[in-house]
């Protein structure tokens, strides 16, 4: 993994030109963390992932890993966007030139990177920010970067996976963009490709539990 210092960087190179010049806080509050358990939805979620089943005839060092227990919900109230991590996931939290970012490693045994970003320009499409997304992977050093079909789950939310290698090894990447009234978001959640089927259910818990506070630039996606 990158260091944060660099990913940032790499991030703002690709985001400023929509989040540059336009009327931003110096500074936003980190978001708040606050304990949940498993038992219960992480946060508010849009569109939930389905969780596979367990396929019984997996090796043993290939079965999923269980979805964690403890949950750390995130909120910036500022940007207006919640999601969740397990708890114990590594995290940064930094806003510069008007994008708000977001990076984590998954504790073990989830061989799991989070990247998250949100910034302004009410014009973007959600096209336009899965460009957006397949940038800030090539910037971020990624090689053979390749997006996959989309896949809307409403009128502000989509989802695609990505390909991409880093440092020789083989990564997939689950995409989720969502537009808002004025700001635009970001979340990549991605693991080595060969222990993606193993992580898919605690990945697919974390990208389904963003929310836009507003309801998104529809109003209706809750």
């Amino acid at each position: 993994m990158q260091s944060f210092q660099a990913t940032v960087l790499g991030l703002v190179i690709v985001l400023c030109g929509a989040g540059c010049g336009k009327s931003e806080p110096q500074e936003q509050p980190k978001p708040q963390s606050t304990t949940a358990a498993a038992a219960t939805t992480p946060a508010a979620q849009p569109k939930k992932a389905d969780k596979p089943a367990v396929k019984k005839s997996l090796p043993a060092d290939k079965k999923p890993h269980p979805v964690p227990s403890e949950w750390a919900i995130l909120v910036d109230i500022a940007r207006g966007y919640g999601f969740a991590v397990p708890e114990g996931t590594k995290d940064h939290h930094e806003s510069k030139d008007g994008v708000d970012i977001y990076i984590a490693q998954v504790a073990k045994p989830h061989d799991i990177q989070v990247m998250g970003a949100a910034y302004k320009d009410k014009t973007l499409t959600k096209d336009d920010l899965l460009k957006d997304a397949k940038h800030v992977l090539e910037v971020l050093g990624n090689t053979d970067v390749h997006m996959g079909k989309t896949r809307d789950i409403t009128d502000d939310y989509a989802v695609a996976d990505a390909t991409c290698k880093h440092s020789g090894a083989a990564w997939k990447v689950r995409v989720l963009v969502a537009t808002d009234v004025t700001d635009n978001y970001l979340l990549l959640v991605g693991s080595p490709e060969a222990e993606f089927s193993a992580n898919e259910q605690t990945i697919d818990t974390i990208w389904g539990s963003f929310d836009m506070l507003s309801g998104g630039a529809s109003g209706t996606s809750h």
